[in-house]
């Protein structure tokens, strides 16, 4: 095992024992945050790192830490496809992470994802993206990172779901974004 996997083997199970099990709904499949004993929200973006090291290991732990992960998710999405940022924020841009990582997740693992898994976060990923090319783009009130994101999952569902618009959408969120971070006159 190379050092950095074994550095992101000890780190999922480390989630593993933060994550949250038999307590119930809401709040199986989320992270107890050591600093603060709050249940934050984002625990689906763990599904990525955690299918690596199952794929690595044949641990059964780890696929099912990824898929509680992504039930906890269910408390945080919102009808229009949205994932808020947690339970205690409206904020939900944030969906673009967690769709970057379901889309890695199919993507890199689709050999190993139990069919039922693979068709949640396929489902999701349609929703999710749904919202995302839906709402994010110039006006939506954020930070740069969030038009980058936005383009980069508009270029994922736009190839994994064969949507032509969405990779347009996805052009012009990039030169929206490039337009920004060009800074030759300002210097």
């Amino acid at each position: 095992m190379k050092h950095y996997e074994e550095m992101l083997k000890n780190w999922c199970d480390e989630l593993i024992r933060l994550q949250i099990r038999g307590y119930g709904a809401p709040h199986d499949g989320g992270f107890l945050c050591p600093a603060c004993t709050a249940v934050h929200g984002r625990a689906d973006n763990a599904v990525l790192p955690f299918m690596y090291v199952y794929r690595m290991t044949g641990e059964t732990r780890y696929l099912e830490a990824a898929e509680a992960a992504v039930r906890f998710q269910t408390r945080l999405m919102l009808p229009d496809g949205a994932i808020l940022n947690d339970s205690n924020n409206p904020w939900k841009g944030i969906t673009v992470f967690s769709l970057m990582m379901f889309y890695r997740t199919l993507t890199h693992y689709k050999g190993i994802l139990p069919a039922k898994f693979a068709a949640l976060l396929t489902s999701r990923m349609r929703t999710m993206g749904n919202w995302v090319y839906e709402n994010i783009g110039p006006g939506f009130g954020t930070n740069i990172n969030y038009y980058a994101a936005a383009a980069c999952c508009n270029a994922m569902t736009g190839h994994y779901f064969g949507l032509p618009e969405r990779t347009e959408k996805a052009r012009e969120l990039l030169a929206y974004c490039l337009e920004r971070l060009r800074c030759e006159d300002r210097i």
